[in-house]
């Protein structure tokens, strides 16, 4: 079982972040809000997808006129991006949104940056102090100063000065684009400060390769008990990020919701095919909520004792399968039978 990290509670919203709460996953639109109907239908998306907060940048004032609307039409709370005006930030505010994420390396004022501090205190709207070391203050770097380091002291520095404001409705997050460096610092991050973490690895890329990246950069992390909210950054559509997301939260045993489908890879041993079962119950079995663990194994080496061992498992051999559940064999399928129906039923009668 997990240990994980005590931090201190944000609200956000309706959500908790940090404290007991379980972990938030989030995504970010790729749309820019400017185009408003575009960005509805992508939210909208999201939402159903299961995305319990929902991030957009603000580009510009055309971008922040909008903003209000989709504050009116979302379900989940919204958190505006904000990158060089700090007058975008006000504005956000001022049209409601239940989160601001700045980064200090492209909002150099101070004075300005203490303005939105402000607001957002009387408000009750919480900030989290989003770096990337890509796009870190380096003009604040002292020499042969090591990165990690760095990027420590300026978030102690901006963590310094929204305390100095009593401000306190804080949420941190630095990130990499390298995973090994991404698990390094976070680990710092977390041993430095009791504020809830946000995860994600900047610029993961697309997809194997981005999902390979953004599991490599986060999993030691979650299974160290780091993380509070998470985002996998994808080069790819947002729904994407939601649903990677709810996977490496169960494979890290941090979500205890939801089915995971145990599939064999498949070899020269293979005496049916497993694939089009494995994606026909991915896309039934989506929305249930309930955790359970399906198996469905293509021969009689390890078919048998994994299918035991699942809520539900299906062995698959030449002339059948066998249909297991709770361990007990409950069915012998013939191989004309529909193993999709037989398992889904079996569903129907745990959920």
């Amino acid at each position: 079982m997990i240990e994980r990290r005590k931090t201190r509670s944000v609200k956000v919203g309706n959500l908790t972040i940090g404290g007991d709460a379980p972990v938030i996953v989030q995504t970010m639109l790729k749309t820019n809000i400017a185009n408003l109907d575009d960005a509805l239908s992508e939210l909208r998306e999201d939402i159903s997808a299961g995305a319990q907060l929902v991030r957009f940048a603000v580009p510009d004032k055309t971008a922040a006129a909008n903003i209000s609307a989709l504050v009116k039409e979302s379900s989940v709370p919204l958190v505006a991006d904000i990158h060089f005006d700090p007058q975008l930030a006000i504005m956000a505010l001022e049209s409601g949104v239940s989160k601001l994420r700045l980064n200090p390396g492209t909002i150099k004022d101070k004075l300005a940056r203490k303005d939105i501090v402000l607001l957002a205190k009387e408000k009750h709207v919480p900030i989290r102090i989003g770096l990337n070391t890509g796009s870190l203050p380096m003009e604040r770097k002292r020499p042969e100063e090591e990165l990690i380091s760095f990027a420590i002291r300026v978030m102690s520095e901006e963590v310094a000065m929204l305390e100095e404001l009593s401000f306190f409705d804080i949420v941190l997050s630095i990130k990499s684009s390298d995973p090994v460096e991404n698990v390094a610092i976070n680990r710092r991050l977390s041993e430095t400060f009791d504020y809830p973490v946000h995860l994600g690895v900047t610029e993961a890329g697309q997809g194997t390769e981005g999902l390979i990246y953004s599991v490599s950069g986060m999993a030691p992390l979650l299974m160290d008990g780091i993380g509070d909210t998470i985002r996998v950054s994808l080069n790819g559509p947002s729904v994407e990020e939601v649903e990677a997301a709810y996977h490496l939260l169960r494979s890290c045993g941090r979500l205890k919701k939801g089915v995971h489908i145990v599939a064999c890879p498949t070899c020269g041993r293979l005496e049916r095919k497993t694939w089009d079962v494995v994606k026909t119950l991915r896309e039934q079995l989506k929305d249930v909520e309930k955790p359970l663990t399906i198996a469905v194994m293509g021969c009689m080496v390890n078919g048998p004792q994994e299918a035991s061992r699942a809520d539900i498992g299906v062995a698959l051999g030449s002339a059948g399968a066998v249909l297991f559940k709770k361990g007990s064999v409950i069915r012998v399928l013939k191989r004309d039978e529909d193993i999709v129906n037989a398992i889904m039923e079996e569903v129907g009668r745990l959920s």
